[in-house]
């Protein structure tokens, strides 16, 4: 699906880690998800990194993270359909525990809680082989400046020349007029009324 580099792109470093997990924490600080899933006092920016320290070392085992040049200004996470959904072993072998540890149970249950929403949502949509944008994220000093669609113009690119397509979820109805300048199209748009997070999936077809 993603095969060797992509043109353009710098793979992410396992020693880059924790700063890109700073650079997401501070992308997503007012993102409707992260306001639900760290909603109890005392849960702040460190605590919210952990999670996506998590996702990094996942993405990193089982798909692709991509970054710009330093100084790092954003990262994209990719992954396979088939190892889109984060089951216990392949969560418990990237760091779960590790994540539950520092995050907390009630943290962790509503992290569980909507993953599965999601996972479930994503199968129901998209029951094929696909590319899974898993998370899309640029420091707030760098946004408004290209460095997003610099990030996933290569891999869309790629991917649309070999025939695959692409899905995301995003909880910002803001974002979706940029990912529909990339191609993509609104495939649900539903507002979780407990949890109070708006859940939206898009797709893009790649060219066959």
């Amino acid at each position: 699906m993603i095969s060797g580099k992509i043109p353009g792109l710098m793979p992410l470093r396992r020693e880059q880690i924790t700063v890109a997990a700073d650079i997401l924490t501070s992308a997503f600080e007012n993102d409707p998800k992260i306001a639900y899933l760290f909603s109890q006092k005392g849960e702040g920016h460190t605590i919210q990194s952990e999670l996506f320290r998590f996702e990094l070392t996942y993405t990193l085992r089982y798909g692709w993270v991509y970054t710009t040049p330093d100084p790092l200004r954003g990262v994209a996470l990719w992954l396979p359909s088939d190892k889109s959904e984060i089951t216990t072993f392949r969560g418990l072998i990237s760091g779960g525990i590790r994540l539950q540890r520092k995050i907390g149970k009630e943290a962790m249950n509503r992290v569980l809680e909507f993953s599965h929403h999601i996972d479930k949502k994503h199968m129901t949509e998209m029951p094929y082989i696909h590319l899974y944008l898993f998370v899309l994220g640029v420091h707030p000093d760098y946004q408004n400046q290209g460095v997003a669609g610099r990030l996933i113009r290569p891999v869309l690119d790629h991917v649309e020349k070999i025939g695959i397509d692409c899905y995301l979820t995003t909880q910002n109805e803001e974002n979706i007029g940029f990912y529909e300048h990339f191609g993509f199209e609104m495939i649900s748009n539903e507002y979780l009324e407990l949890m109070q997070v708006p859940v939206i999936t898009m797709k893009k077809t790649g060219k066959y």
